[in-house]
């Protein structure tokens, strides 16, 4: 609430401490709903409604749902009523059942930044709305509905896949690599694998390194030469873990080198 320095804006609250102890403060006027809750559009009555969770019953015993951390679904392919790729902005997909457990991905995924119109529409959203699809409901790839907010919906994480990037010269600024050094990629929270099932680096448009071993504990580490400067260097890591797809990005800054 913010009065732009023109007036004083009040609202009586009844400060009474309520049964379960949390304040009761009243609900915005209309009939939208807040924007930090979820809301589920039923592709059986094309209406949307208030989400309530693992246990709603738009989630059926053999229903699963795709979740997205640290990102949000830009696009859905669909086959008729089936799902056939599930397009993200970043982060990781996951797929858990009813119980919560995370399950096998059953529909590949893709990377896109670029939000579609048909999602919106699919998802019941107008083009002005600050809510972004963070949820799909599946039942054996045939999508029963779209679920929606403003905020990440937060799920427990067994694994959250990021990098970190740093000169490989201790002595030297770890953010800061000269052209002719050489940085070290650290990946963390990334599926065990090795071979096609490893890790492969890509600087810029180039790919450097194939078949990166991942530890049991999620973790690799890649030594990277660096030939050019000065740019932000922009590093991926790109895994495939069965249909799913995992990107995770960072940059550092490369230097022109200081002859002496």
């Amino acid at each position: 609430m913010s009065t732009y320095g023109r007036g004083l804006w009040t609202i009586g609250v009844d400060r009474a401490r309520p049964a379960n102890s949390r304040c009761a403060f009243p609900p915005p006027p209309g009939t939208h709903p807040p924007l930090d809750s979820l809301i589920v559009f039923s592709f059986t009555t094309h209406q949307p409604r208030l989400f309530g969770g693992l246990r709603d019953t738009a989630v059926c015993a053999e229903c699963t749902i795709l979740t997205v951390k640290n990102g949000w679904v830009t696009d859905l392919s669909l086959k008729g009523n089936l799902a056939s790729r599930v397009t993200i902005s970043s982060g990781m997909i996951v797929e858990r059942d009813r119980t919560g457990k995370e399950v096998p991905l059953s529909v590949p995924n893709a990377y896109s930044e670029t939000e579609s119109q048909e999602l919106r529409r699919l998802a019941g959203l107008d083009r002005t709305s600050p809510r972004r699809v963070r949820g799909v409901v599946l039942r054996n790839k045939q999508v029963v509905g779209v679920i929606s907010s403003r905020d990440e919906w937060q799920w427990p994480q067994a694994r959250t896949p990021m990098i970190y990037l740093a000169n490989a010269d201790q002595s030297a600024v770890p953010s800061v690599v000269q052209a002719g050094g050489s940085i070290i990629v650290y990946g963390y929270g990334f599926a065990p694998g090795t071979g096609a099932t490893g890790v492969t680096i890509v600087v810029g448009e180039d790919t450097v390194a194939t078949g990166i071993p991942v530890s049991r504990t999620g973790e690799f580490s890649m030594r990277i030469p660096v030939s050019q400067g000065p740019t932000q260097l922009e590093v991926s890591a790109l895994q495939r873990d069965g249909v799913r797809l995992t990107i995770e990005r960072g940059s550092i800054t490369a230097v022109a080198r200081e002859d002496r």
